[in-house]
């Protein structure tokens, strides 16, 4: 029949068929016909996705450090996500809009508010040495976020971060270690010539 359209997705998708302004179905890992017309079917992903991220931040001495690692999280409440971004799929299948490709991001900008907020009330020796800390405290503030949950979205896991110094700032402290011990040795070498030129 004309119109009459066949959907099925996997369990990690979340399907809800609206019509007339109201969820006539819903769920995960089904399939059902529908009226294409009268319909607006949105499909929300609830698997497992991970958020790499890499942010340069400053510290509280004004050091530049690199915040590098990835967040897990899911989709835990599909209904409150779909009320924020625009899920609806076309005839074709393919997402109406690039609001799906848009919360990764979204999250990425939550972390890196939270990180930026560690690192910055921290001096370069203790944002180093209390990494695990750091860490622990990024995810707790994203837990309570409230944009994250005005979304409904879930952390898994732990957020891992591992901040270090940029490559060229261990580059001239390693060069200012050698620089240090050669004008050493070379001042204990002429301290050495130096007696032995007295004594003879």
């Amino acid at each position: 029949m004309l119109g009459i359209r066949y959907i099925k997705v996997p369990p990690t998708t979340w399907v809800m068929q609206f019509r007339d302004g109201k969820i006539r179905y819903e769920g995960s890992g089904t399939s059902f016909f529908y009226f294409g017309p009268r319909s607006t079917i949105v499909a929300v992903p609830i698997a497992s996705t991970d958020v790499p991220f890499m942010f340069s931040e400053s510290t509280a001495d004004f050091q530049q450090v690199t915040a590098q690692g990835h967040l897990t999280y899911r989709v835990a409440d599909p209904k409150k996500l779909a009320a924020l971004l625009d899920f609806s799929l076309r005839p074709d299948g393919k997402y109406a809009t690039e609001d799906p490709s848009r919360l990764s991001q979204r999250i990425a900008l939550a972390a890196q508010s939270a990180i930026r907020a560690e690192i910055q009330s921290r001096a370069l020796r203790v944002a180093l040495v209390e990494a695990d800390a750091v860490a622990r405290a990024v995810r707790t503030s994203l837990a309570a976020s409230p944009s994250l949950q005005a979304l409904g979205i879930e952390l898994l896991g732990r957020c891992r971060r591992r901040p270090r110094r940029s490559k060229r700032k261990r580059a001239s402290a390693c060069f200012a270690k050698r620089t240090t011990r050669s004008t050493a040795a070379a001042t204990t070498r002429w301290s050495r010539s130096a007696r032995s030129a007295r004594t003879s």
